[in-house]
């Protein structure tokens, strides 16, 4: 009757039923009318896939037209229209799969019910005791762990519940069945269910009636509805993931936008300054020629004080040729370091650690400063920081300090190497003391989350603050002493340490055969700072087991995750931990000085 009714609509037009006074208010029908049905214009209809069968969903209630459809295929509006017909689709799909769903699930626990099952064995009076003893222990620890959720400690609580489902693993395992008996019953099982359409078939059936079931219309049908619903959520997922990148990449251009805008208004304030300054040496140098006319037949001292050009010294025509902005040298030797591989740009950022510039102090008789420990061997880049000191001594002589001027540079390493700039707060005093015994408090390289997160809460730093802070390892290397013990006798159920990737062990074992001084970057991109750090741990190529142990610990390995997929979120906690790290222990005041020189104290 359907297929009459639609030949009829088609030769004769669906209004051929109407008189003359009903068709001067007849509209016709469009494909874009809520009467027609979008799921069968853009991929199929649920309504016509279970006709005639146990899921019958009975006819559909909206228009289904060839002529409709393809209207629509041509239309240029062809392609707006089918997002909207597709999550109606989806909805709907994914609404009839929760129906399959349910009934698949009562279909198993039909099934189990039907399998006879033989009764338990009396449990002895020793497994008795045991499992008294592992409930008394699970109630205990629930307790505690009520009360540590109330208390907001939730870190606490969660390693409580992991003890808590170990207790129950081994509660389960006292009561199971064992697996002898569990074949036997499964072996019983008369019925099986089809996880497709939910329908019950018999075991070891014949090949045809399976046969004959497979190409049925309801498996079939709900073979099409899972798997539109698979390829609708994967096309979501890869739109999502394409505005994703559009974001950053907007962002990313702003980014650079505003380091432009801010460089050049610094250009521009420098040539003022640069005017200014050169107008007052002018100035300076003409009183000096007025004095020198007037003073010409004086007798003169035949010594010289200051760092005059008698005794090698630079004179003030020295400084008046040669001196160029600050910055601009420090980016010179900077990038000419870099280029040579001489410097480090993590190990710039490392120094600023001790935050009174201790760093920096050179070892004296009877004492072995920080700079000479073990763990500061593969720091480099001193001459930088000299140089740079050297130029503001030159025009401001006693106001900068060494320690300000380590954390600027830590700054700029970041800056230059890709990454965003920040302000930092400066005032800092640089520190009298430096001790080899003071590198005790840098993290070793294996120690592992619970210590790590210890240490920088003992300095008020946040878990995110941590792991934001470790991304500076994105820039630099490490040397084979670090790292060796992860290659070879790892433990005694390991030769090489199972949370690092076989081919890069390999390649990691390669490089070290040369000697525990060979050095590795620990990221693809050694010389950009960047969230490639991330995306290696994510791959266990992490160098060190402290930075591999922040992806294996589910309590920093969201935020790992994060990183990795958003490289803005991580520019942003690394400038915000970066400028909270600044202010840890800064001496103000009498508890330091400004040094002359940053190798030694006043």
């Amino acid at each position: 009757m359907d297929a009459q009714r639609a030949l009829l609509d088609e030769l004769m037009g669906a209004a051929r039923n109407l008189t003359e006074e009903e068709k001067k208010g007849y509209k016709e029908i469009s494909w874009d009318d809520k009467e027609v049905c979008g799921s069968y214009m853009i991929r199929f209809c649920p309504h016509d896939l279970f006709v005639n069968t146990r899921s019958d969903l009975g006819p559909c209630p909206r228009i289904h037209d060839p002529k409709l459809k393809e209207s629509f295929e041509k239309s240029p509006r062809h392609d707006s229209f089918v997002p909207r017909f597709e999550a109606e689709l989806g909805q709907f799909c994914e609404k009839l799969v929760m129906d399959l769903d349910r009934k698949v699930r009562r279909g198993r626990e039909r099934l189990a019910q039907e399998v006879e099952v033989p009764p338990a064995a009396p449990v002895s009076i020793e497994k008795s005791e045991q499992l008294a003893l592992l409930e008394e222990k699970i109630k205990k620890l629930l307790e505690q762990v009520e009360s540590l959720g109330e208390a907001g400690k939730v870190d606490e609580a969660e390693a409580l519940m992991r003890k808590v489902d170990l207790l129950n693993i081994e509660k389960t395992s006292l009561t199971q069945l064992p697996q002898n008996d569990k074949l036997l019953i499964t072996q019983e099982k008369k019925m099986a269910l089809c996880e497709i359409c939910g329908s019950f078939l018999v075991a070891n059936d014949a090949a045809e009636r399976t046969q004959s079931h497979v190409t049925g219309k309801q498996h079939i049908g709900y073979g099409m509805v899972r798997d539109f619903i698979s390829e609708y959520k994967e096309a979501k997922e890869k739109a999502r993931e394409e505005e994703r990148l559009a974001r950053e990449k907007e962002a990313e251009e702003r980014r650079k936008q505003r380091e432009n805008e801010v460089e050049n208004r610094s250009k521009r304030s420098n040539s003022r300054e640069s005017d200014r300054y050169h107008d007052r040496e002018r100035e300076r140098d003409r009183g000096r020629d007025r004095h020198r006319d007037r003073d010409y037949n004086r007798e003169r001292s035949t010594e010289w004080s200051g760092r005059g050009s008698r005794d090698g010294g630079r004179g003030r025509d020295w400084k008046h040729n040669n001196r160029r902005n600050g910055r601009d040298v420090d980016r010179d030797r900077y990038n000419d370091r870099n280029g040579k591989g001489d410097i480090s740009h993590e190990r710039s950022l490392k120094q600023k650690e001790g935050c009174d510039a201790s760093i920096l102090l050179n070892s004296t008789k009877g004492n072995t400063a920080e700079k000479d420990s073990p763990a500061n061997l593969s720091l480099r880049g001193y001459e930088v920081i000299d140089a740079a000191k050297d130029l503001i001594e030159d025009h401001c002589p006693g106001i900068v300090s060494c320690a300000d001027i380590v954390a600027m540079a830590a700054r700029d390493a970041v800056l230059w190497a890709g990454g965003l700039f920040y302000d930092i707060p400066k005032g800092r005093k640089d520190g009298r003391r430096s001790k080899i015994e003071d590198t005790r408090n840098l993290p070793a390289p294996f120690v592992n989350s619970s210590e790590l997160i210890s240490i920088f809460s003992e300095h008020g730093l946040s878990i995110k603050d941590m792991v934001s802070l470790s991304g500076a390892h994105t820039l630099g290397v490490a040397r084979c002493a670090s790292f060796k013990k992860r290659l070879q006798k790892f433990n005694s159920s390991h030769e090489v340490d199972p949370t690092l990737d076989s081919s890069f062990a390999d390649t990691l074992s390669k490089t070290c055969e040369t000697g525990d001084n060979a050095e590795v970057p620990f990221d693809e991109t050694r010389n950009s700072f960047d969230n490639s750090y991330f995306i290696g741990l994510r791959k266990n190529n992490g160098v060190l087991s402290s930075d591999q142990i922040l992806y294996t610990s589910p309590r920093t390995r969201g935020i790992v995750n994060a990183y990795a997929k958003n490289t803005t979120r991580f520019f942003f906690d690394f400038q915000q931990a970066m400028v909270k790290m600044g202010l840890i222990d800064v001496k103000e005041g009498s508890q330091g000085e400004v040094r002359q020189n940053c190798q030694r104290i006043n």
